[in-house]
């Protein structure tokens, strides 16, 4: 259920989520270089990361990794609430005018 929400929320939740995720990156390349004293302490580029940086090896299991979190059921229905209320109030609306119709119907 959680892979059915989608629009412009769930785009802004994701862009924040990666936002943050690059930080936690910068800062973990920045420390794991910081450790290394025989690197020239500049942070490169993405399309030049063979320049400036430790050559020591990294484990893999320390690189923070990305998961997407979803907001909880209660703060999207938080969110919808009052949309919900005016389909509920559009579509009594509708019935009634259709009971209406049905009622002042004068079939001759």
């Amino acid at each position: 259920m959680r892979y059915l929400i989608v629009g412009v929320g769930r785009f802004k939740n994701f862009y924040t989520q990666v936002e943050r995720y690059k930080n936690q990156l910068y800062q973990f390349v920045e420390s794991r270089d910081n450790a290394d004293p025989k690197s020239v302490h500049l942070i490169p580029l993405a399309y030049q990361m063979n320049v400036g940086i430790s050559s020591m090896p990294v484990d893999f299991s320390l690189v923070p990794r990305f998961e997407e979190r979803f907001s909880a059921l209660k703060d999207n229905l938080h969110q919808i609430i009052i949309d919900l209320v005016i389909i509920m109030v559009f579509n009594l609306f509708i019935f009634y005018l259709g009971y209406l119709m049905f009622v002042r119907y004068d079939k001759r």
